[in-house]
């Protein structure tokens, strides 16, 4: 999703939702590795849900191979991990804060596990520490 300014208290409501359907959902994460300049081709050509590999974090020129990770129909990224099996390993997610980040960037916070796990976000992806409460 892309913002221009911080979303409404409606539409942070119905991000939370959204991502609380795909964790029940228990999607699976499927993790691979592509050569470079054939994974820019397709995912250019055909994008999942509107997203390309490449974020905002910019990846070396020099890599010829990628490592792609994918929930289908949802997101597609060029990220290193590593990464849960499945969406439903997260349990729940809750939004905790919201913030405008200048013109076209919205930091978004967030909480996620059952109190046993806590996964956390860096670099845009997830990571999984055990036997930390929440």
């Amino acid at each position: 999703m892309n913002f221009t300014e911080k979303p409404s208290d409606e539409a942070q409501s119905k991000i939370e939702n959204v991502a609380n359907d795909i964790i029940a959902a228990d999607i699976p994460v499927r993790e691979f590795v592509m050569e470079r300049k054939a994974a820019e081709e397709k995912y250019q050509k055909e994008k999942v849900n509107h997203t390309y590999i490449y974020d905002a974090f910019p990846v070396p020129d020099s890599l010829t191979e990628l490592n792609l990770v994918e929930i289908k129909d949802i997101n597609i990224n060029c990220c290193p991990g590593p990464h849960l099996s499945s969406t439903g390993r997260l349990k729940a997610l809750t939004l905790s804060k919201v913030n405008s980040k200048g013109a076209k960037k919205v930091q978004f916070s967030f909480v996620v596990g059952d109190g046993k796990l806590l996964h956390f976000l860096e670099n845009g992806c997830i990571f999984e520490r055990s036997a930390c409460p929440l």
